[in-house]
């Protein structure tokens, strides 16, 4: 009993202390019953985690990727510009100039070699028939190929058959233009870049009389060869029977063209043959037939 009066005196002192007193340290194994923690005293909002920004994930800029670790843009990183790299404009790669690769200049575009500029121009006019019995006249051109059996074939350019192209190509073509159907006009045939070769030519005539009692008469045809647009022959012809044909000859191209009756194989008078009648002063009958 005697302690009695000292334990009260330490009670009560200790009763005046705070929490921060450090003789009220409690160890994790101390017994004494000021240390120990009553399970239903809740927990101090001091006690919980503090949610103060010091203990939250910084965000300090030195958490955050640091523009030095950003992927580097450096030149040395970005696709090499370099002149190796860039699609190479060796004259190699480049469309070769060369001629082969240039536009083929192919025959057909060249003057062909069987061609030769220029323009023959045939013309058939004829006179009055003397005496003047006739009640009209009318002659006609036949202008033909090689390697026609006569000078209707379907080949040739006539009043029948106006335009043909012998070729090569567009080329060589012959026109008949105009159909004289009486005296003072002209017939006329244009040959265009004739082919070299040969070709036809022939004359026919037809007439009706007045009256049947009427003489026949005779009518005098001419024909005249240009090149280019200058006379290079002149032939004439004497009919005196209707239906009858002046077979004049052939025309040879070029030779035609150097003038003064070059290139032009005159016939003469008819020659009797298996397909060919003569009639009058050396006209064939109707048709000339080529043998």
């Amino acid at each position: 009993m005697r302690h009695l009066p000292l334990l009260l005196i330490a009670l009560l002192t200790c009763a005046a202390c705070g929490v921060d007193d450090p003789s009220l340290d409690c160890g994790v194994d101390d017994s004494r019953e000021i240390c120990q923690v009553d399970a239903g005293d809740d927990l101090d909002a001091g006690d919980q985690p503090d949610a103060d920004a010091d203990e939250q994930p910084d965000a300090d800029a030195d958490d955050q990727p640091d523009a030095d670790e950003q992927p580097d843009a450096d030149a040395d990183e970005q696709p090499d510009a370099d002149a190796d790299e860039q699609p190479d404009a060796d004259a190699d790669d480049q469309p070769d100039a060369d001629a082969d690769e240039q536009p083929d200049a192919d025959a057909d575009d060249q003057p062909d070699a069987d061609l030769t500029p220029g323009t023959v121009t045939i013309e058939l006019d004829w006179t009055a028939s003397t005496p003047e019995t006739l009640a009209y006249s009318d002659l006609d051109l036949y202008y033909c190929p090689e390697g026609v059996s006569s000078l209707e074939d379907e080949r040739c350019v006539y009043w029948n058959n106006d335009i043909q192209e012998w070729g090569p190509g567009t080329d060589n073509i012959a026109t008949w233009w105009n159909d004289a159907m009486d005296i003072g006009e002209v017939e006329d045939i244009e040959h265009e870049a004739p082919a070299n070769g040969r070709y036809h030519l022939g004359v026919q005539a037809y007439w009706d009389r007045l009256e049947t009692s009427d003489p026949v008469g005779t009518i005098e045809a001419r024909v005249r060869i240009k090149v280019d647009g200058t006379l290079v022959y002149t032939g004439n012809r004497t009919f005196d029977v209707s239906e009858s044909m002046w077979y004049l000859g052939t025309l040879s191209w070029p030779e035609l063209a150097a003038g003064g009756g070059a290139g032009v194989d005159e016939a003469g008078p008819c020659e009797a043959s298996g397909a060919n009648s003569c009639v009058g002063d050396g006209l064939y009958e109707v048709m000339y037939y080529l043998n």
